[in-house]
């Protein structure tokens, strides 16, 4: 296991910057997931950890040891990719066993290792067979045991659930969760699923355009993004922003918002608003704090709007409905009777608002 730390790392093709100036320390034992939309950098930087990419400037350190330009095969990392890429002559146990076969090491130690990743991954049954005899989850978990049985420095993972399908992913981020748990070995995963980051990750370092927009734990990223961007990344569903204006009414501010709806700013979080009267701001409110409960509490304030579309999930409900042109979402009762074109009366649970400054996109903090 191996701390991994960036330092001002950098990549340019030709004259795209992909990665720019990028520091970061995972801690040895940590998975740490990088997330983010396609062509924010995410990959790259995975890619120039394990060697498969070189810097354009920066150092990238395992420990105490620059590996910045060391080959990836003298970094002792394991990669598992969005393919599988099993040799498909092979058996489930070869394919686990051949990379520690050109290393060396004896044909004892090699059944011994494979035997305990297999145990490991529950595929101790799969071993003889081929990798056309195998559903999509085994053969990942083939791919998964190649590399445990190198015990190596960092686990690195490129979108390795992107393939399967809703069912497989979730009983695989349970797998991966428990495996780390039971390893304790450094991992780096690249997805671009947010749920897979919330699920799996003990940090998330949320990127965009090349950049780290964000670094914390999942909870804190959820409930105190930085930015616009990392509060309509994070969550699902997204984050409603509704543009608004900060006003003075009836001794404090409120949010003036369209379609004469006025919502009453919280006492404790008016001295960090008030620089923000007349400027250009939205509301981010998520879809648990617009819901159809009664007000339960003094900052709660509720508003009228009609129903556009009810969508039913199980366990609850999403009803969307617009405000001047712009579509919002609010959780309700699975077991609600309502219809398109119905008035309902929604509570925001002000104290969960943010109050995003657009002319920086950041989120003004309290």
């Amino acid at each position: 296991m191996s701390k991994v730390v960036l330092q001002n790392v950098s990549k340019r093709f030709g004259d795209v910057e992909a990665v720019r100036d990028t520091n970061l320390e995972i801690r040895d034992g940590e998975f740490v997931v990088l997330v983010g939309p396609s062509g924010c950098g995410k990959t790259t930087t995975l890619r120039m950890i394990a060697g498969l990419e070189e810097t354009t400037g920066g150092h990238i350190r395992f420990d105490d040891q620059d590996v910045t330009k060391l080959p990836p095969k003298a970094r002792d990392i394991a990669m598992v990719f969005q393919s599988y890429a099993l040799y498909p002559h092979m058996t489930v146990a070869k394919n686990m066993a051949f990379g520690l076969k050109l290393k060396g090491m004896p044909k004892p130690d090699i059944d011994r290792a494979v035997k305990r990743a297999a145990e490991l991954l529950n595929i101790t049954e799969l071993l003889g067979r081929k990798p056309r005899e195998l559903s999509g989850g085994q053969r990942q978990r083939v791919a998964m045991g190649r590399a445990i049985v190198r015990d190596p420095r960092a686990f690195l993972f490129d979108e390795p659930l992107s393939n399967l399908d809703a069912a497989l992913r979730a009983q695989m981020r349970v797998e991966i969760k428990k495996l780390h748990q039971t390893l304790k070995t450094t991992v780096i995963y690249v997805t671009h699923d947010q749920i897979e980051a919330m699920t799996l990750a003990d940090r998330i370092v949320v990127m965009n355009g090349g950049e780290i927009a964000q670094i914390g734990d999942p909870m804190s990223l959820y409930l105190k993004p930085t930015s616009k961007f990392v509060a309509g990344f994070i969550g699902s569903p997204k984050m409603n922003f509704m543009p608004c204006r900060l006003v003075e009414a009836n001794g404090g501010l409120a949010l003036s918002l369209a379609d004469g709806v006025q919502l009453a700013v919280p006492e404790q979080r008016q001295q960090a608003y008030r620089p923000y009267l007349d400027k250009p701001v939205e509301l981010g409110m998520r879809a648990e704090h617009l819901t159809e409960n009664e007000p339960s509490r003094p900052t709660s304030q509720t508003f009228e709007v009609t129903v556009d579309v009810v969508e039913p999930t199980g366990a609850e409900a999403l009803i969307f409905f617009s405000l001047n042109g712009h579509e919002f979402a609010a959780r309700g009762d699975p077991y609600g009777a309502r219809r398109p074109g119905q008035p309902i009366r929604l509570t925001a649970e002000m104290d969960h608002m943010h109050l995003i400054d657009l002319e920086t996109d950041r989120v003004v903090p309290v």
